[in-house]
């Protein structure tokens, strides 16, 4: 059942036949990969949309947005990937000076009265 709330916004509720689908707000979570900006602008989109697509081969992104009219604009992200995203080892000596040092940037409680 839809359920309007007057402002053009609503939502779809369940009902005793199973839960209603909610067209609003949708998010498009799969991911597309293109070779190239020109791929990811040549790709059809559908009127006062967005879509991100990803480079298959380079740490990049593009978002393309499409207006009402139908003119697209786009942009180009860059992203890195840390080289160990486990991090890096440290020793125990390390760890425990590093805990002196927060220790000592903690304020001290002050002593009852």
């Amino acid at each position: 059942m839809f359920n309007s709330n007057g402002n053009g916004n609503g939502s779809w509720q369940s009902s005793q036949y199973g839960s209603g689908y909610s067209s609003f707000n949708r998010m498009n979570t799969n991911v597309v990969r293109v070779t190239s900006l020109e791929e990811a602008i040549m790709k059809s989109n559908s009127w006062d949309s967005e879509m991100v697509y990803f480079h298959q081969d380079k740490n990049e992104f593009y978002t393309v947005r499409v207006d009402a009219s139908g003119n697209k604009s786009w942009q180009t992200f860059s992203y890195s990937m840390p080289a160990n995203p486990a991090g890096v080892p440290v020793s125990r000596e390390e760890y425990n000076a590093l805990v002196a040092r927060v220790a000592a940037l903690e304020p001290k409680e002050a002593p009852n009265a």
